[in-house]
């Protein structure tokens, strides 16, 4: 994605294509096939989604949050997912549940995996204010919010059960 500025979101002269998007997706299918790596959020990712889901620190690194057909970059993991379906249809597997993302958050806690946590309350319609890697007031509020929507104990605290209804659909 030569020219390709995040924020505006440009794609640039040299945007990620379709058929490099189909080169991509067969040539990690046949690795994760001959090496037997097993398709899941922790072992086939983009730099996009390392900070997030590994917690390795990763400057600048936005790419692959964007595809052909989208209007601007989404959420590294919910795009990482969509690669991840294409990778095991073209392994001939049908698309898994995708591993849990599951990092114990709550009042206080800062960092990408609250970055990512604001944007899937803002995606599913929670006003919490401005998107900035921390969780104070307004994120405890969302999310207490969405606990009692989704009939789970409304405690502020985002751990396994809540991450699986704010992954459910994605």
């Amino acid at each position: 994605m030569g020219d390709a500025n995040e924020r505006p979101f440009r794609a640039g002269r040299f945007p990620i294509t379709e058929l490099q998007l189909d080169v991509l997706v067969t040539l990690v299918a046949d690795l994760c096939q001959k090496y037997r790596i097993p398709v899941t959020r922790r072992t086939v990712l983009s730099h996009a989604e390392v900070q997030t889901t590994l917690g390795i620190r990763q400057n600048g690194k936005w790419d692959i949050s964007w595809l052909p057909g989208m209007d601007a970059p989404g959420d590294p993991v919910a795009v990482g997912d969509k690669l991840r379906a294409r990778i095991l249809a073209a392994m001939g597997q049908p698309a898994i549940e995708a591993a849990a993302f599951t990092p114990v958050l709550r009042r206080g806690s800062k960092g990408e995996a609250v970055r990512h946590l604001q944007e899937r309350l803002t995606g599913q319609g929670h006003a919490l204010g401005k998107v900035d890697s921390d969780f104070g007031e307004r994120t405890d509020a969302a999310v207490r919010i969405f606990q009692k929507l989704e009939q789970l104990k409304p405690d502020g605290i985002v751990g396994p059960q809540t991450w699986a209804a704010l992954n459910k659909g994605q």
